[in-house]
Parts: C-alpha cells; structure tokens; sequence
C-alpha cells in the first residue's frame, strides 16, 4: 500500500454520470471503487407505521433499557434466530415465526428438521406461518402489539404481546449511490448483477458486498 494518498472527506457521495465521485463540490476520479456503506434492516411495506414503538430491528434492539414479558420475532434466519434464543435465555416469552418451514437457511431437509427439533425445545415456533396484518392496541398508557397471521394449516391465529422483533433479512446501502452510472446492474434486491471478471464493465467495480454474520454458538439439544 506503500505510496497511496489517503484523504478523508465528510460528506454524501454520489457517482455521477460520468463514472466520477461527487462528494461536497469535489469530483474525485478512481481506477477502482471500493462501496462499503453498510446494510439497513427491511421492513416490509406499512409495518413501521402500524407498529409504531413496538417494532424492534437488529438496529435497535440493543438499546432497550429493560427486558419486555414477551416478544415475537419475525423470520427464523441467522440474526432471528440468535435473538430469538438470546432473549429466550435471558427469561422473556419468545415467539418465532417465519413464512417456510425452515431455519438458518438450511438447504439440507435433514439438517434442518434437526434444527428445528433442538430449536423447539426453548422456542415457541410457527414455521410456515403466513402474516396477513401487524398493528397495536393502544390502552391508556400501554401499548401490545398483534400479529395475524395463518399458521401451516390454514387456520387463522394471532399473537400479542410487547413487542415485535422484525428480522426480515437486511438491505444493502446503495440504492441512491449511482453504481448504476459504472455499468453495474442492480436485482430487485438491490444486489449487483453478473459481477464477474467477465463482465468487464463490472469487474471495474469491486464491489464489497456484505459480511455474513455467523452465529457465535451452535445448535444444540438441551
């Protein structure tokens, strides 16, 4: 790394049309552009709102100052499923739900049955559970928050308590960077398309995409 000049800029960066870093009044050209803003929780369309107080994402749930009684935690992968158990653990009522029958992204049907069986020795799960509304019931100065939803079987169900933890996957940040403007192709999830030394008018794009959290304990029989 010997000889490269390294300058700190405080400000909102924007590639524009013509492949150039625009930050403040600054253009800043370079042969290679490494993007590595972050990700944001994804919160499906309406829920924030209708949820108001009682929603929690990865983001913030660390800031709760108390334990609430109970929670439910929505989407059964790798960040739901550590906080589904860690606050299990830590004495609140816990209830998963997730839209398919399958935890932690396992691919492998046996792994994940076996998962499913430890993981229910602690959690109340819902697995292939489809919700149709979320909300809050305002009561003088309370607020419980509802989830209905139809469970495997068709049957319409519905779930209260304090809060609801939305782990729903994770966007990244770049949707308004303008990689768009150095030939780099977006999915509807906002992800990079065909990002290969192929693909030339990509590759000039060294996309630092994510880092995929791991769990810090493994699945385990209790």
């Amino acid at each position: 790394m010997a000889g490269l000049i390294t300058k700190k800029i405080d400000g909102r960066a924007h590639i524009n049309e013509q492949g150039l870093i625009e930050v403040n009044d600054e253009l800043i050209a370079a042969e290679q552009i490494i993007v590595a803003t972050g990700s944001s929780p994804f919160i499906p369309d309406g829920w924030a709102d209708k949820l108001g107080d009682t929603m929690l994402t990865s983001d913030n749930v660390f800031e709760l100052t108390d334990l609430p009684n109970s929670m439910a935690v929505v989407g059964a992968g790798a960040i739901g499923l550590e906080l589904a158990q860690a606050f299990t653990r830590l004495g609140v009522e816990v209830t998963l739900l997730n839209r398919v029958k399958q935890v932690a992204g396992l691919k492998d049907n046996d792994i994940n049955q076996k998962a499913i069986e430890c993981l229910s020795h602690e959690l109340t799960m819902h697995l292939g559970s489809k919700i149709t509304d979320v909300g809050q019931k305002v009561n003088k100065d309370t607020q419980t928050a509802f989830i209905e939803y139809e469970d495997s079987a068709g049957e319409s169900r519905q779930w209260q308590g304090d809060c609801v933890l939305v782990a729903t996957g994770r966007r990244n940040n770049i949707k308004q960077l303008g990689v768009e403007h150095l030939g780099v192709e977006l999915d509807d999830k906002n992800r990079p398309k065909n990002l290969s030394k192929k693909n030339r008018a990509n590759w000039r794009f060294r996309y630092l995409y994510r880092w995929r959290r791991q769990c810090s304990h493994s699945l385990y029989c209790m």
